[in-house]
């Protein structure tokens, strides 16, 4: 065995178109070239006669049945071993992510109990207490369970949203000549309190703020307002009433809309000043 270079001038070319031709085994090659004791760790890729792990495989001496690029899942291809394939470490990270927490029981509260701190019996963890202004979606944690807080719809008040979930909004009903000649506001609060405050007339926008008569603040010392709709009851005239309301207008003039023109302004204001803010939340998220 050995092997045998020779370099052979290509026909009809230069000299920088020699070849390379090599007989014999590449063992005997790598033997050569590395010696016999083959420090460089060569002994699995060279299998002895009828051996299929190495490029001698087979009956001659060559690449046998271990091929390079081949499909199969095993390293190089062929019939040599196949490799065991490595972890799909991304598939590793998520089955060792954190399970998701259990949906939170929902626990349903009248506004008349967010007045005050209370306590709650509740299946599996006994009594849960619940802050007095506790918020719309407020999570209580107690021995291991978890309790969401919903605010049950009330008959007259509505509780408000986002920074206003201390608030309490309400609707009451004014006839038309009370709306204009003034009347006595009269309700009971959300506390079981009467209010009574005197309007003059039902102002430009029909609302109104009673203030620190709403819920009590989530953790805090004071309290949200009220605010009150007006809903102005428009009367039914006759033909004879009409004509009198017309000649009244015509003796003494039209009646002053100056406050109601100067509400609709601000209110526009505020609508172009809330679409800017808008449009440049809209850009920067972009």
């Amino acid at each position: 065995s050995g092997y045998n270079e020779q370099f052979a001038q290509q026909p009809g070319g230069t000299g920088g178109g020699a070849n390379f031709k090599f007989e014999g085994s590449f063992e005997d090659i790598f033997s050569s070239f590395f010696g016999q004791g083959n420090r460089f760790g060569f002994e699995n890729l060279f299998g002895s006669a009828g051996s299929k792990a190495g490029f001698g495989g087979g009956d001659h001496a060559g690449f046998g049945s271990f091929q390079f690029g081949g499909d199969t899942p095993g390293g190089f291809g062929g019939g040599g071993p196949r490799q065991q394939a490595a972890p799909n470490m991304r598939g590793t990270r998520q089955q060792q992510a954190r399970p998701n927490k259990p949906a939170p029981h929902k626990v349903y509260v009248t506004l008349e109990e967010l007045m005050e701190d209370s306590t709650r019996s509740v299946k599996n963890a006994g009594r849960i207490t619940i802050a007095k202004g506790a918020p719309e979606g407020h999570i209580v944690e107690e021995n291991g369970a978890r309790f969401e807080i919903r605010t049950r719809p009330h008959a007259l008040f509505v509780r408000g949203e986002r920074s206003h979930k201390s608030d309490l909004y309400t609707n009451v009903s004014v006839r038309a000549h009370d709306a204009l000649l003034g009347f006595t506001l009269k309700l009971r609060g959300v506390d079981g309190e009467w209010i009574e405050e005197w309007m003059e007339s039902v102002p430009p926008s029909k609302q109104y703020q009673i203030k620190r008569k709403g819920l009590p603040r989530f953790e805090g010392s004071s309290r949200g307002h009220l605010y009150v709709y007006f809903d102005v009851e428009i009367p039914t005239l006759t033909e004879g009433q009409k004509q009198a309301l017309r000649t009244h207008l015509q003796e003494h003039g039209a009646w002053d809309y100056t406050e109601v023109e100067a509400y609709k302004k601000k209110q526009r204001q505020r609508e172009e000043k809330r679409k800017k803010r808008q449009n440049i939340k809209d850009k920067t998220e972009l």
